[in-house]
């Protein structure tokens, strides 16, 4: 199993590296601490597994679930384990919906890691402990669902600040139909006004 990380902390790079060099037949292929690194390491080595961390610093690139789902629309293949400090319980549902292999929490022993490479290699999706209370914390408040193409552009473009007259003229629909996409998204992200909506959207990186 071949494994691509990235990071912007060089000692939990470190720490990723040698977790993954003493799992049996798998190997760290390339190490990256920018987002424009990763790019370029995805389209020159080959890899199974992408190791990364949810929030990187921001550069003239998609980050995020905008990052997550451009990786997964070039490399449908790549086995994705994603790591996160964050504590939002809706929100980890949303990135574990958009298709990612694994969750693992900072707030866990990093040997998790390891784990999530077994369970990757037996098929299988895995989430740490914090993550797994995350997430069932966020199932029973009915919470989490994947959000749609269309319901993350109006969300990008309200977050970019737009009205929602903008927003609809932008995505060629009615105020309704843009305003029910909005309405849609904040009840996945169990959120109940335009404050706590921007505070998601801040944890997925939108805005």
């Amino acid at each position: 199993m071949r494994v691509i990380a990235i990071d912007d902390h060089p000692l939990i790079l470190a720490g990723i590296e040698q977790i993954v060099n003493d799992q049996p037949n798998t190997q760290m292929v390339g190490r990256a601490s920018t987002i424009a690194d990763l790019h370029g390491l995805l389209a020159t080595t080959a890899c199974d597994v992408l190791i990364a961390d949810y929030s990187l610093p921001r550069e003239d690139a998609a980050d995020g679930l905008s990052l997550l789902r451009q990786i997964q629309r070039q490399y449908p293949d790549l086995k994705i384990i994603v790591l996160t400090m964050l504590d939002n319980a809706a929100v980890i549902r949303v990135i574990m919906n958009s298709g990612v292999a694994a969750l693992v929490s900072k707030r866990d022993p990093l040997n998790h890691i390891s784990i999530a490479l077994q369970s990757l290699r037996g098929g299988l999706t895995y989430r740490s402990p914090t993550m797994q209370s995350l997430l069932d914390e966020s199932r029973h408040a009915a919470a989490g669902g994947a959000l749609s193409g269309r319901e993350l552009e109006v969300l990008r473009l309200f977050a970019a600040g737009m009205s929602m007259t903008e927003v609809a003229l932008k995505v060629n629909r009615t105020v309704k139909t843009a305003s029910a996409h909005k309405v849609s998204a904040m009840r996945k992200l169990g959120v109940k006004n335009d404050s706590e909506l921007h505070a998601a959207l801040r944890d997925l990186r939108l805005l």
